[in-house]
């Protein structure tokens, strides 16, 4: 156990990683007198998916329906409307999250990790990108500062990161992780599914 180190399992097509992620990081923005390390891990949905077959397609856009039911419930919706989130589920583009999860490993340990996994999140749910396209994933980075958009395009060209996936995917099997998102504390309490800027508050207060 490493201390003071939150674990968080993530994937790209889901709101409700994106608005734990969100959550997580408003959380420690309050907590200024305690200082944690965020390790982002890797959970894809549907790593084999595949967006030229009509039947991936279709079971895409069931999961897509299902995740509307969701993000209709109170509390997640009380969550949207804090965060100034409108998920715009119209115009997302079914994608298969590898290189996007490649991309957010290239950058661990990195002071810019949090606004990569942020923009990738808003290429989806947003903007209605396709991020498993490569040149799209270059283009969306580069708009952040200080961030060398030839250093990925250099990383694409290589199966730089694709063991640090594995590896995540591996750890979530230990762990029985079923779905994202998946928070592991500090002190090694772990939750599946939402919480809130509040809950997490509460959570590492207590440690």
């Amino acid at each position: 156990m490493i201390k003071n180190r939150i674990q968080l399992w993530i994937d790209f097509n889901s709101p409700l990683a994106y608005l734990m992620f969100k959550n997580l990081n408003k959380a420690l923005l309050s907590l200024k007198n305690k200082k944690f390390e965020v390790e982002y891990r890797t959970f894809q949905v549907d790593p084999d998916f595949d967006n030229t077959k009509d039947y991936e397609i279709s079971r895409f856009q069931n999961s897509v329906e299902n995740a509307k039911k969701v993000l209709e419930k109170p509390k997640i919706k009380t969550m949207l409307k804090n965060h100034a989130i409108h998920i715009n589920f119209d115009n997302i583009k079914p994608a298969n999250t590898l290189e996007a999860h490649r991309l957010m490993h290239a950058y661990k340990d990195n002071e810019f990790q949090a606004d990569i996994i942020n923009v990738i999140f808003l290429a989806n749910f947003i903007h209605g990108l396709d991020i498993s396209d490569v040149q799209t994933l270059i283009k969306i980075t580069a708009q952040i500062d200080d961030i060398n958009p030839r250093t990925i395009r250099n990383m694409y060209g290589t199966n730089k990161f694709l063991s640090d996936i594995t590896a995540d995917e591996s750890l979530a099997i230990e762990h029985d992780i079923e779905q994202v998102p998946y928070i592991i504390f500090p002190n090694e309490t772990a939750v599946q599914g939402i919480l809130s800027v509040q809950e997490i508050v509460k959570e590492l207060e207590n440690l």
